[in-house]
């Protein structure tokens, strides 16, 4: 069983609070904070059978929705749909997202478009969910904008190619185990490949811990590609083209000729 108990006290939710989730409850937010959290929480859980913005906007009114976990998109177009229909949604306090990249001055600007609600960026994966959750105070918006959040619970090392911790601030692979880990996948011989002698496991996503001891994603292991020598991630580059006016999406993947 997921510790949600955990996310709930660190988002502020209470019993009979109403959470949405459009995301599938297949996947591990959607069973997670959509199934589980009710029986540990006390909340209760307003299912999308498909994500329309519109539709989220008027389930969050009618219901008194207070927050949601999902994916960065449903977060930028909630953000764009809810002026339209006149509303700032008084009674959402809060977004954790991820899965997605978010450009620095993303999560400001959202924040500005509901009343009371706060945006911020969560890490983690089925296998180790919810490593980080999220920045939520409101004098830690630079945090949440920029990192993926502080480390709640769990242990994690940042390493090289050979599996070497690096020095403090550096880049690398992230390892990580904590209460939440999975137990391992139904091929033995894949989960022998994920997790370490001494129980890490192996996420393939790159970064570095920040001096506050948050979390900041640079990119993933399997995207990285190599140009004139240098290892260039996929996700450096979106980042930079989020941050032109003209640019609402960005997907960058090597050219293979």
């Amino acid at each position: 069983m997921t510790c949600w108990s955990k996310p709930a006290g660190h988002w502020g939710i209470a019993p009979g609070d109403a959470l949405i989730m459009p995301s599938p409850v297949t996947h591990v937010s959607g069973y997670g904070n959509g199934l589980e959290l009710p029986f540990i929480a006390g909340t209760r859980t307003i299912l999308m059978e498909a994500w329309s913005a519109t539709d989220a906007i008027a389930l969050i009114e009618r219901h008194g929705v207070t927050g949601t976990v999902a994916a960065t998109p449903f977060l930028t177009e909630l953000a764009v749909a809810a002026p339209w229909t006149g509303t700032k949604l008084p009674s959402l306090k809060f977004f954790a997202c991820g899965g997605a990249a978010v450009p620095p001055d993303a999560i400001p600007a959202l924040n500005r478009a509901f009343a009371h609600c706060q945006a911020f960026r969560v890490f983690g994966s089925s296998e180790v969910s919810l490593v980080t959750l999220g920045c939520t105070a409101a004098a830690a918006e630079h945090l949440a904008a920029t990192t993926d959040g502080t480390i709640v619970d769990y242990q994690v090392r940042i390493v090289d190619d050979n599996d070497r911790d690096v020095a403090a601030g550096s880049e690398g692979e992230i390892f990580a185990r904590g209460p939440a880990m999975f137990l391992g996948y139904a091929d033995w011989q894949q989960t022998v490949e994920a997790i370490t002698g001494d129980g890490y496991f192996r996420t393939g996503d790159i970064g570095r811990i920040t001096p506050e001891g948050a979390i900041l994603i640079t990119g993933r292991k399997k995207d990285l590609f190599i140009r004139g020598g240098e290892n260039i991630s996929a996700k450096e580059i979106e980042d930079v083209l989020h941050n032109h006016p003209a640019v609402a999406e960005a997907a960058v993947a090597a050219l293979i000729s």
